[in-house]
């Protein structure tokens, strides 16, 4: 994992030295006593509904390892971006897959304050968002804040759609979302979002590295999808057919690395894929319940996307700054954001690429490994 740099200033929230993008620093600390929105007194009664559009489409727009810490010059080019893509893209939905936030050099307060403000231009613009935890927002579990703590920063915005999930299963944060046919209640696609944990056991309690899905987290989607169908699902008489879904988690599954290592994925592999070194099963789960694509994050400099056995995996394209070298505005992988499209009783979808500094939509065509110059 890359290591951080030490935050060169603390996190602000008021004054007027900078305002590159909706996003305010000055002199002002914030007090780590306390902090806005730790209940549930703010959340609207009401969660913005998602629904398709009139022309049938539904436009999720997914940043990911935005790694927002202390509101310096990168956290602010980071926002730069969301706020171009969103105003570009104009999506129905926005998605945070996790590393939000670089919990280790963030302290007391600092890590909701953080979430927040990233998720302010969503906020400004009236767009619902959801997000997921990732590796680092609890700074690998070392941070002040838990993800106890953090998910009353990321359920109190007027259009958060992020939900704790069920306190009996591992993780926080497991929760689906419906895309409603317009003008009813009926859904048309179910969005799955899981908590992909942070650290495996280290050895000899277990084989290290990163977590994976617990089995008590596959039971619930696979029961909370059987209950999507019986309740939405297609055809008259016996057996149901499962509404067209996604899903959303921060660590890779281990079939990322079956799927590259088949050579028929197509976009950049820059780094190891940092999947869990345990397959808990996730994967064969999915097809039953009707997903047709996973969404990911973690690894920085890798955004290929391929079709495995009828469901396609895709990373997202890095959003933040996370003091790597690698990733940069001039350097060796621009940052940006994955977009996908929904369309309302299609069996699949479409996914593209916006990349920072470039106008046009960006789709891959072939496979890129190892390293390059710009990309």
């Amino acid at each position: 994992e890359i290591a951080m740099a030490e935050p060169e200033s603390p996190v602000v929230v008021e004054g007027e030295e900078a305002d590159l993008a909706g996003v305010v620093v000055s002199p002002v600390v914030v007090e780590a006593e306390g902090h806005a929105g730790a209940g549930r007194a703010d959340f609207p009664e009401v969660r913005p509904r998602l629904e398709f559009r009139e022309d049938g489409s539904f436009i999720i727009c997914q940043f990911t390892d935005v790694h927002f810490k202390n509101g310096e010059d990168r956290d602010l080019q980071t926002i730069r971006i969301i706020n171009e893509t969103l105003d570009r893209v104009q999506p129905d939905l926005v998605v945070l897959t996790g590393d939000i936030i670089h919990g280790e050099v963030l302290h007391g307060n600092e890590q909701l304050e953080c979430l927040k403000l990233v998720a302010k231009p969503m906020e400004q613009r009236k767009i619902p968002w959801a997000a997921i935890f990732g590796n680092h927002d609890d700074g690998e579990g070392k941070a002040e804040r838990n993800k106890e703590d953090m998910m009353a920063a990321l359920t109190s915005g007027d259009f958060a759609m992020t939900q704790r999930g069920p306190k009996d299963i591992s993780g926080v944060g497991n929760y689906h979302l419906a895309v409603h046919r317009r003008g009813t209640n009926a859904a048309a696609a179910v969005l799955y979002f899981v908590d992909s944990g942070t650290l495996a056991p280290a050895p000899p309690l277990g084989p290290g590295g990163y977590a994976w899905v617990e089995p008590d987290q596959i039971e619930w989607f696979k029961k909370e999808a059987q209950k999507n169908t019986a309740r939405w699902g297609t055809g008259d008489g016996g057996a149901k057919t499962p509404l067209p879904s996604l899903l959303f988690l921060h660590i890779p599954l281990p079939e990322y690395q079956n799927l590259w290592d088949m050579g028929v994925a197509v976009g950049h592999r820059r780094e190891p894929i940092s999947c869990p070194k345990r397959n808990t099963g996730l994967f064969t789960a999915l097809r039953p319940a009707g997903v047709k694509g996973v969404f990911c994050g973690h690894d920085h400099v890798n955004d290929f996307e391929g079709e495995l056995e009828g469901v396609k995996l895709c990373y997202g394209r890095v959003t933040g700054w996370p003091d790597d070298n690698r990733v940069s505005t001039k350097g060796m992988f621009q940052r940006g954001a994955r977009v996908i499209r929904l369309q309302q009783d299609a069996p699949s979808f479409d996914t593209w690429l916006r990349v920072d500094g470039t106008e046009e939509d960006y789709r891959h065509t072939q496979a890129k490994d190892g390293k390059c110059v710009v990309c």
